[in-house]
């Protein structure tokens, strides 16, 4: 046993790494490093007192119940680090046994904490744990908690930045979508339709079609049905454009009209205070007399709804509308044909009647009332009185010819009667009276020429 103790190599309480004789913190894991007492400083120390109280070497070789059984109950830190690993031994106090020497710095309980022991056993080296336990270090605590707070503002700086990036990106959005909305900005086109009689409720919309280019030089070539009215209204960007009428509206009475004046040209642009000016497209179109209408134009009216979206039925309603109304007036047109004609009959017939009377008249003034032959004239009249009655046989209805028969025959035999009293004097005289009669019966019927 030697009194001179060597310098007491030191490791780690938290992982075990060897520490410099004169280290502070643990190269390791900066675990702070306290300086442990030495034994050979306490003033009376008696090596020999602590070898007798290892009273039975045999449970000493056993390093892990050494370390617990043998100095536990004087030892505070019994529960120090184990190692097995072979290092210089420990001299504060030694005792050898057989062939093990053992090194034992169990009287920490006189003396305080002291270094671990160190026992050997043929070629191994066991080191008790009696080193003091140091308290557990906060600097990875701290460290750890640095990085947290550093990471936590570090993701809200980068949610902020990332915010800002997408809003100012939204924001370039939204002002590009302005500038094309903008650049791309329709305007009203005013639509002005005189067409006599025209209802937007009642009649056909307005085949329209617009052509022309806008102001990107896109070709804009458009069909659609226009009512008239501001539930239609025609927009276009700026550009030039032809605006016309491809066939004709049908009015719910069946009218078509003539498109004569149907196309006007319009310029949507810029005004130098940078709003819209306000073009506008005037039609004027004039009613087709229905005698005029033909079958073509009434099937390309037709047409021409279906192509601006009519529905058909619809459309074919319109078409008919116009059918009609042609009809119509071609049958009115007949009528007053055969109208005119029959008052030209009627005027033809009357003419011819007052002549037949005039004739018959002049007739009967060329056969004298005073005869110097009396049966002479008398058969003149009654050839005159015939012709008369034949005529009017042609001028009068059936009913009225067949009351003047009735009438005719009672003449006739009152006649005779008067020529029979007449004959009573002589030949002559009969005829004469016979002859009176004839001539007022003529009067008679060329007054019932009508």
């Amino acid at each position: 046993m030697t009194d001179s103790a060597p310098t007491t190599p030191r490791f780690c309480t938290q992982c075990g790494t060897s520490l410099g004789p004169n280290a502070a913190f643990c190269t390791n894991c900066g675990t702070p490093v306290a300086k442990a007492p030495d034994v050979g400083t306490v003033p009376g120390a008696d090596p020999t007192a602590v070898m007798n109280q290892v009273s039975e070497p045999t449970a000493i070789l056993n390093p892990a119940a050494s370390t617990t059984a043998v100095m536990g109950a004087q030892d505070p830190y019994a529960n120090a680090a184990y190692d097995a690993t072979p290092t210089q031994p420990w001299a504060d106090q030694t005792m050898d046994l057989g062939s093990a020497s053992y090194y034992d710095q169990s009287s920490a309980g006189a003396y305080g904490a002291m270094e671990p022991a160190t026992y050997n056993q043929g070629d191994a080296t066991y080191y008790a744990g009696n080193q003091p336990q140091q308290g557990k270090s906060k600097k990875p605590l701290i460290i750890t908690l640095v990085i947290v707070i550093v990471l936590i503002i570090a993701g809200v700086a980068g949610f902020f930045i990332y915010q800002h990036i997408q809003d100012t990106k939204a924001e370039e959005e939204r002002l590009a979508q302005l500038a094309d909305e903008e650049a791309h900005r329709t305007q009203k086109v005013t639509i002005s339709c005189t067409i006599p009689g025209y209802n937007a409720s009642t009649s056909s919309p307005i085949p329209l079609a617009i052509s022309g280019t806008d102001f990107e030089g896109n070709a804009v070539d458009e069909e659609l049905a226009y009512t008239n009215d501001s539930n239609t209204p025609v927009e276009l960007m700026r550009g030039t454009y032809d605006i016309s009428i491809t066939s004709s509206p049908i009015l719910s009475d069946g009218t078509i009209f003539s498109l004569s004046g149907a196309h006007a040209s319009v310029v949507v642009s810029d005004t130098e205070n940078g709003t819209t000016s306000a073009p506008k497209a005037s039609f004027t179109l004039t009613a087709i007399d229905p005698l005029q209408v033909t079958d073509q134009e009434i099937q390309a009216a037709y047409d021409g709804l279906i192509a601006c979206g009519v529905e058909q039925a619809k459309a074919q309603s319109f078409r008919e509308a116009a059918e009609n109304r042609r009809q119509t007036a071609l049958d009115q047109k007949a009528a007053q044909e055969q109208q005119l004609q029959e008052q030209q009959a009627a005027a033809a017939a009357a003419q011819e009647r007052s002549s037949k009377k005039t004739s018959f008249q002049n007739k009967l003034k060329e056969i004298p009332t005073n005869p110097s032959d009396p049966a002479q004239t008398y058969n003149d009249l009654d050839a005159l009185l015939n012709e008369v009655y034949q005529y009017l046989k042609t001028q009068l209805s059936e009913e009225e010819f067949k009351t003047l028969q009735t009438e005719e025959l009672q003449w006739i035999s009152d006649r005779d009667k008067a020529m029979d009293r007449a004959s009573t004097t002589d030949g002559a005289a009969r005829y004469r009276a016979g002859c009176s009669e004839v001539r007022t019966r003529i009067n008679q019927l060329i007054a019932m020429i009508p």
